[in-house]
C-alpha cells in the first residue's frame, strides 16, 4: 500500500503546481495534441516514403554479480531489451489519404479546443 503511494506522489505534486484554468485546458486541448502528433509523425512519413517501426530487441549483458570463494569476481548474464526502429514499407495514397483527414480532425478540433480554452479562461480567471 505504501509503494502505491509512493508512486503516486510525483504526479499528485506535479497536479499541485497547475492551476485550475491549467488543468482546464489541458483537458480541452488533450485530443487536439495527440491529432497534431499523427499528423507530424504521418507527414513525415510521406516526406521520406516509408515509416519506422519500434521493435523490441532482447540481449543479454554481462555483468559483475559477485564474488567467489577466493574473492575473485563472478559474472553473470543478464537479459536486457533495447527498443530500435527499423523502416517499413508504406502505401503513400494511404497515408496521403490519412493525412488529409488527421488535417481536416485537426481543423475541427482546432475550432473546438479555442471556444473551450476561451471558457476555461472565463471560468478560471487567472490574479
Amino acid at each position: 500500500m505504501r509503494s502505491i503511494l509512493f508512486a503516486a506522489l510525483p504526479a499528485a505534486l506535479a497536479l499541485s503546481a497547475c492551476t485550475q484554468q491549467d488543468i482546464c485546458i489541458n483537458g480541452a486541448t488533450r485530443d487536439l495534441r495527440v491529432v497534431n502528433s499523427l499528423t507530424a509523425q504521418v507527414q513525415r512519413n510521406l516526406d521520406r516514403g516509408y515509416a519506422m517501426e519500434e521493435y523490441t530487441e532482447r540481449t543479454f549483458d554481462r555483468e559483475r554479480c559477485g564474488t567467489n570463494k577466493e574473492g575473485k569476481p563472478v559474472y553473470c548474464t543478464v537479459p536486457s531489451e533495447i527498443t530500435r526502429e527499423r523502416p517499413v514499407a508504406i502505401d503513400l495514397a494511404a497515408e496521403a489519404q490519412k493525412l488529409a483527414s488527421l488535417q481536416a480532425k485537426q481543423k475541427q478540433l482546432s475550432a473546438r479546443a479555442a471556444q473551450t480554452v476561451a471558457s476555461c479562461k472565463a471560468q478560471f480567471p487567472e490574479s
